[in-house]
């Protein structure tokens, strides 16, 4: 399970490591676009654009521009910018002071107008006003409206997108409207109304968005753009094979999304029933209920917290090492008086020198060969490389300790292999399942929704059901396990019941270390205290009493201090409403755009 947590941990880091590359600089959200165009009477068309940003950094203002090409011309211009509810009126100039627009193009090819308005780190609405001459084109047959609303310059992606399209006149039978753009698209034709209005969640940057839109003469009767031709029915049949292709594009879509639905669902089916009925490895009951004991482990602090955990020891884990060692009078440690976080150790016991590499660097290459002081060590290693070879050698020390408890056979390869493994597809499956009911909820019925996420349940269950009944220790170890953790319980629910059933205030030098390792130091030693008293403890402890005075352990403190010298390494088809179509039918306006400077 732990090594699945890192895992998954792991993945969740990257992602969001490159999320954060991705908007380490200045940025901006686009978070609402909504554009209103009123059609007039004459053909042309009366604009307002509501875009709403959302700014990350600092920026001077907006730009807007609008592709001209096929557009007789534009007047009417005005801009504002609406702030935590107080709304600007931008006067037009080209000196670029702050709350002023100006117009830097206006020819046939392009119109750009830019916005100044200084923000930083906040929200505000920008509103276009203008109008664009002659949109309409009248047929001997029908009235045309062809125009890219939305066209490719934008360079972020638009949320929460709405165009409106008011027609001059209401109750318009013959009213037919088509869109272009992304599939996930909604076109409303409302006929009474004379509106059309086209909804997208997200469009995304460089995509355009187009109308196309036919209706009788009468309802621009004083439009002067005029093409003596029958146009409607070459729309109409142009129209019709946009709808045909678009829906086979969605057909196709459809397809491919329920079939990955159903891959989900059997590879969900596949690895519930292998993890329940096929159970490859071995099986094991579920472990008794644990109870106190009194009786010391057969192995050592350290050693006793690699098998309860199943990881490689930490700082925390070294100081019960050291503290073992004190109470078989092989090290000795004393208190500084000048200092309550340090901490000198002496050697007692040269033969530790041959036995492990990492004593023997603390006391001869960081102390004076007989003892080293946690100060001297913080002091020694303060540059990066000191630091990087005492991390080094306590990694090896961690390993050894790790290996020695490998040696007691305590893992079950098997069953650790097959529960990665399980937990992995686990969170594959998982991912798959979040990924058919929610990021792609456009194929599935809210009660499909459901019925995936229960799947994503049952799969986790499955896997649930397969640790417990295949341990990842072997008998063996499940036995030395459960002697450790009851005696860890004891040591947990100390204070419960009468310390002298445990034995002597010797006997409790040699239980202290383990209190240590397993980080219950705390409360055993105020139990101590509480039960024998200190007098007694120091009498029958001698120096050794530097673990329980003033009322803080040395595990605590020497694993914090030796944390910390580690720290400079350790940071290592109808024309009435539905959905858009794909392609274009040629409407003008396609390159217009706009972002923020």
């Amino acid at each position: 399970m732990k090594k699945l947590r890192l895992i998954f941990f792991s993945m969740i880091c990257f992602w969001m490591l490159g999320f954060a590359s991705a908007k380490a600089d200045d940025d901006y959200e686009i978070t609402k676009y909504e554009v209103n165009v009123d059609i007039l009477d004459n053909g042309d068309a009366r604009v307002r654009q509501d875009v709403a940003y959302d700014f990350d950094g600092d920026f001077h203002g907006v730009y807007y521009n609008q592709d001209m090409r096929g557009i007789k011309g534009i007047r009417d211009v005005s801009a504002q910018v609406t702030q935590n509810g107080k709304t600007i009126e931008l006067e037009e100039g080209n000196s670029g002071a702050d709350n002023t627009y100006g117009i830097v193009e206006n020819n046939a090819q392009n119109f750009k107008l830019k916005l100044y308005h200084k923000i930083s780190d906040d929200k505000a609405v920008f509103t276009y006003g203008y109008t664009l001459k002659q949109m309409v084109t009248c047929y001997n047959d029908t009235a045309e409206l062809n125009w890219k609303v939305i066209g490719t310059g934008w360079d972020h992606s638009l949320h929460n997108v709405k165009i409106t399209i008011n027609l001059p006149k209401k109750n318009i039978d013959k009213l037919q409207a088509w869109t272009h753009g992304p599939l996930d698209g909604q076109t409303k034709v409302d006929k009474k109304a004379g509106r059309v209005i086209m909804t997208l969640d997200r469009n995304p940057s460089n995509t355009f968005v187009e109308t196309h839109m036919i209706f009788p003469k009468d309802v621009v009767p004083y439009s002067y753009n005029h093409v003596f031709k029958d146009a409607k029915r070459r729309i109409q049949k142009q129209e019709a094979k946009l709808v045909k292709e678009a829906n086979g594009k969605r057909e196709q879509r459809r397809r491919l999304k329920s079939l990955f639905t159903a891959f989900v669902v059997v590879l969900g089916v596949v690895y519930v029933i292998v993890a329940v009925f096929v159970s490859p490895g071995n099986k094991t009951k579920p472990e008794g209920k644990y109870v106190h004991s009194y009786e010391i482990p057969s192995v050592t602090p350290e050693v006793a917290y690699v098998i309860d955990k199943d990881v490689t020891p930490n700082t925390q884990a070294f100081s019960a090492y050291l503290m073992h060692l004190a109470g078989e009078r092989r090290l000795e440690i004393v208190k500084s008086d000048e200092d309550k976080k340090d901490y000198r150790i002496f050697l007692k016991d040269e033969k530790l020198l041959d036995e492990s590499t990492f004593l023997d660097y603390l006391f001869t290459r960081i102390g004076d060969g007989t003892s080293f002081s946690v100060k001297e060590m913080k002091k020694k290693c303060r540059r990066f490389k000191d630091s990087k070879r005492l991390n080094q050698y306590f990694e090896s020390w961690a390993r050894t300790t790790k290996d020695q408890a490998d040696e007691l056979n305590y893992k079950d390869k098997k069953n650790s292999a097959y529960g990665i493994t399980f937990g992995i597809c686990a969170v594959v499956i998982s991912f798959l399942v979040i990924m058919a009911a929610v990021v792609e909820t456009s194929f599935v019925t809210l009660k499909g929704a459901g019925l995936l996420m229960v799947l994503d349940l049952v799969v986790w269950a499955a896997y649930v059901y397969y640790c417990r009944t295949h341990d990842k220790y072997t008998t063996e170890g499940r036995k030395l396990r459960y002697q450790i953790r009851c005696f860890k319980k004891m040591l947990k629910d100390i204070g419960k019941f009468d310390l002298k059933e445990v034995g002597d205030i010797i006997l409790w030098e040699r239980i202290l270390p383990y209190a240590v390792a397993f980080d219950l130091a705390d409360r055993v030693i105020a139990a101590l205290k509480f039960e024998f008293g200190e007098k007694a403890i120091e009498d029958a402890w001698g120096p050794n009493y530097i673990f329980v005075m003033s009322g803080s352990d040395f595990g605590r403190g020497f694993s914090e201090s030796f944390s910390s010298a580690l720290s400079s390494v350790s940071s290592s088809v109808s024309g009435g409403s539905g959905g858009f179509s794909s392609g274009s039918s040629g409407g003008v306006g396609g390159g217009s755009g706009g972002g923020a400077f």
